[in-house]
């Protein structure tokens, strides 16, 4: 059924504002663009949504798309990629649309929708390239350092090879850089030919951190976190991973053969981001779920630095709490949308001693069950599309 007249003109007034041939700033550049080209109100807007199967079919996801179409107002029209189209078809055969939603997961080709995205040039709501920077740690802190967000204290261990170092400079090069944030950038991504251990200290040229610390793989895909503690406090590690069950993390005493004096030894296999430990304010990280610059929704959970049980509802769901987040916490979520050129995306911070520290940027991320979220965040979406489909050019504006 076509849209009536009416409906044209209030989805119009939503996201565009014709009659002063300028569009609202939903970006959070502080800036809005001209009018370069009437919008045709007869057609209709193409969504292709590209991801893993599992993740489209998620009742997140598809609870997202239907408010999305609701709020869309019978000009959006969403085709999924299927599985045989992703992974047995050229990008040059995958199905044409106008504005795509693509994100990343294990197992997903990012490259393959690269090359679909060079060719067909649709508008992309998660920019691309940019999700490449998430799957690597360093670049994640690299790109935090510079639009300014509160990072913990950290140094890099860097055990990459030629090949893997080139990659990480291809990341850097896609953002754009304040004074001399890239310089700083590459030169932490030297590898560590000087790195050691001596006791409850690890040291990477002049830059030290002293236990306890947080040992996290370089790569975003692992999730075998360790924190390594001091003799004082029992000089074991608690690692960390995929909630199982009802376990978020264990406790483990290393061997004699396993120590660096009194405390455990570090790995020493590849490529790792080690931070200080900060002990969360009332044992609880906060998970931030950002769509657009202007819309974040914050809810804390019980760290799995505390005792490794996870603690659920009797729906089994994990028990979470809303949290409201204060006005630098806002300023944080409106940069990293921006700086990552990602509209839908997720960050964990730790609030401690009245100050609050990004540890993690996320892609593509929903909350789960909440219709309230679901509403908001598919009228900022729907808006959001609908203004890309509008605006042949207007991706580049989340990097100016």
């Amino acid at each position: 059924m076509e849209p009536s007249r009416k409906s044209q003109t209030i989805q119009a007034n939503l996201f565009c504002d014709k009659t002063q041939g300028s569009s609202p700033d939903i970006l959070g550049s502080g800036k809005t663009e001209t009018v370069e080209k009437p919008v045709n109100w007869d057609s209709v807007c193409k969504v292709g949504i590209c991801a893993m199967e599992k993740k489209v079919k998620s009742a997140a996801m598809q609870e997202m798309l239907q408010s999305i179409l609701s709020h869309g107002k019978n000009f959006l029209k969403i085709e999924v990629f299927t599985p045989e189209t992703i992974f047995h078809r050229q990008a040059e055969d995958w199905p044409i649309v106008d504005v795509l939603i693509s994100f990343y997961s294990v197992g997903f080709p990012l490259d393959k929708v690269l090359k679909y995205v060079e060719l067909r040039q649709p508008q992309c709501v998660n920019d691309i390239g940019f999700q490449k920077i998430l799957l690597d740690r360093r670049l994640v802190f690299c790109v935090l350092k510079n639009i300014g967000v509160s990072l913990p204290p950290h140094i890099f261990v860097n055990r990459d090879s030629p090949s893997k170092k080139e990659e990480l400079y291809a990341c850097l090069a896609q953002v754009t850089w304040k004074n001399s944030t890239l310089e700083k950038s590459m030169e932490s991504l030297q590898n560590a030919l000087n790195f050691n251990q001596t006791g409850e200290t690890i040291r990477v040229g002049s830059h030290s951190l002293r236990m306890p610390f947080v040992e996290k793989p370089a790569c975003a895909d692992r999730h075998d976190i360790y924190i390594y503690y001091p003799s004082s406090m029992g000089g074991g590690v608690r690692r960390l991973f995929r909630k199982t069950a009802d376990r978020s993390s264990e406790y483990y005493n290393p061997r004699e053969d396993e120590k660096c004096g009194d405390v455990a030894q570090v790995r020493l296999d590849g490529s790792y981001v080690y931070e200080a430990f900060l002990d969360a304010d009332v044992q609880q990280d906060v998970k931030v779920y950002c769509v657009g610059p202007h819309y974040a929704y914050g809810e804390s959970r019980k760290s799995p630095v505390v005792d490794g049980v996870v603690e659920r509802l009797p729906d089994g769901k994990e028990r979470r709490f809303v949290t409201t987040l204060s006005s630098e916490e806002s300023k944080a979520a409106t940069a990293i949308v921006s700086g990552f050129r990602q509209f839908v995306c997720g960050f964990d911070i730790i609030r401690c001693k009245n100050r609050f520290f990004v540890i993690d940027v996320n892609g593509w991320s929903f909350v789960k069950g909440n219709e309230e979220y679901y509403r908001e965040a598919g009228k900022y979406l729907a808006t959001y599309i609908l203004f890309l489909w509008s605006r042949p050019n207007c991706a580049d504006i989340l990097s100016s």
